[in-house]
């Protein structure tokens, strides 16, 4: 999409260099204010050299080196000589306000030790002065701490003693079309409905009604999907759309927001998380699960050793995203009418072209709008990871999802049908290394931006 400003366009100040370094300056700089402390020496022949430090607020610090001092033959140890070594105080926050010694004239020490003691007293000191602020845990923590595990050592044990029925594809979708494409491929499941997207049919109760007859056809559990984001009296709302499915009776509803998430927990319909609400860690699952939720998908920021770590891995409570362009942000703002439009009067950009935000770096992140011109704003590389199928299910993850809501049905009928090959083969102990490489090419080839295999093997901080 080509970035075009006119005038009468807003323009966002997003950076000021002169502010930033000024910024950087006041914690980086020499001209930054340093605390005053005041410093007592002690050196006695025969005894280690020891300094003490009292800052203006009375916090203390006292510390000791390795070395006695011995009889000086020549330069014994002075006030002088100590203040140069003690006031090199450098990069630390302090600077040196005065100095008492308390010496006997005849010790001598070498100066690396008094450099040593005295970076040893000022890490002593800011250690001092940040033991404020340190949480002093009440008494029973630590009880309650260890209730709190054992219950959830318990309730992952049971939940995971629930048998699977077998490994479930489910596949999420943004039309009627892809729905049939990814019932065609070998979906198990179907997530549907919500907002609609522009440029896509929508979804109005004939293409509902449509549709979960087709899943109910095909035997294929239908679950409808909450808008992420909705507002009290929208008609899209989540009240209306929890309506939608008892009216439907469809298996179950995926809730992306919190919420709405209450709210279907609330309905008694079979409620399913989406990623965008946030499951990273045990007691996340536990508390869903002890709200009623049936399945929670899992945070695709977890990388293969959170995900072996979990205590409820092998529960078939879990979902995993394993394939699909990933939403990074929605925004209220719809960037392509500000761009394209003129005034007041947007051009209908998004109903005819695909369009993308480019970074620097020439990656093109796709942008979709829905039928509130809200824009989401997904990755510009397609996660992947059919090439870890094995060790996935191996670890316990039976629960697959296929996110392909920004794909046309033609490419949603091609994807699900190589995950649903690539199961099949799994179960018959035809599926190794041999096979996933060729089904890795042939979604490389699908996939117009290229593909990821996001953060399941190096996470999102590299160590």
């Amino acid at each position: 999409m080509p970035f075009v400003v006119r005038p009468g366009d807003r323009v966002f100040k997003t950076h000021d260099e002169r502010l930033i370094s000024e910024a950087r300056l006041s914690f980086t700089g020499t001209g930054r204010l340093k605390m005053p402390i005041r410093v007592i020496i002690r050196a006695r022949q025969g005894e280690p050299l020891e300094l003490e430090a009292v800052d203006p607020e009375g916090i203390r610090a006292a510390v000791r080196g390795t070395l006695p001092g011995e009889i000086a033959l020549k330069h014994p140890l002075t006030p002088e000589v100590a203040r140069a070594q003690i006031e090199r105080l450098g990069n630390t926050p302090f600077t040196l306000a005065g100095l008492d010694c308390e010496m006997d004239g005849v010790a001598m020490y070498p100066l690396s030790e008094l450099n040593t003691v005295r970076r040893d007293l000022t890490t002593a000191l800011e250690s001092a002065r940040l033991d404020r602020f340190r949480r002093v845990l009440p008494d029973g923590v630590e009880e309650t701490t260890a209730v709190l595990w054992s219950s959830l050592r318990q309730d992952a044990v049971q939940a995971s003693r629930r048998p699977p029925a077998g490994p479930l594809l489910a596949v999420a979708v943004a039309d009627y079309d892809s729905l049939e494409a990814a019932i065609d491929g070998g979906a198990s499941a179907v997530y549907f409905g919500g907002l609609s997207y522009r440029g896509r049919e929508t979804w109005n109760p004939g293409t509902l009604d449509r549709s979960v007859g087709l899943c109910r056809a095909d035997n294929v559990r239908a679950y409808l999907i909450i808008p992420r984001i909705w507002k009290d009296g929208e008609p899209s709302g989540a009240a209306e759309w929890l309506d939608r499915a008892v009216r439907l009776r469809v298996a179950g509803v995926v809730a992306g927001d919190l919420g709405g998430l209450e709210l279907a927990l609330q309905s008694g319909l079979e409620t399913v998380t989406d990623l965008s609400v946030p499951v990273f860690n045990d007691l996340a699952i536990q508390l869903l699960l002890q709200r009623g939720a049936a399945r929670m998908t899992l945070s695709p920021e977890l990388n293969r050793e959170q995900l072996r770590d979990l205590r409820f891995r092998g529960a078939p409570c879990l979902e995993m995203v394993v394939h699909g362009t990933l939403p990074l942000m929605v925004s209220e703002h719809c960037l392509v009418g500000a761009v394209t439009g003129t005034g007041d009067r947007c051009p209908q950009t998004c109903r005819r072209t695909p369009c993308f935000l480019e970074d620097r770096q020439g990656y093109r992140f796709p942008l979709q709008l829905d039928e509130h011109c809200r824009m989401t704003l997904y990755n510009a590389r397609e996660l992947c990871l059919i090439e870890h199928l094995g060790d996935i299910i191996q670890d316990g993850y039976s629960s697959l999802r296929l996110d392909l809501r920004s794909h046309e049905a033609k490419a949603v009928r091609e994807i699900t049908g190589i995950y649903g090959h690539a199961l099949r083969d799994l179960l018959a102990g035809a599926w190794n290394g041999n096979a996933a490489r060729p089904a890795w090419q042939r979604l490389d080839r699908l996939s117009i931006r290229g593909m990821t295999r996001g953060h399941y093997l190096r996470g999102v901080i590299e160590k």
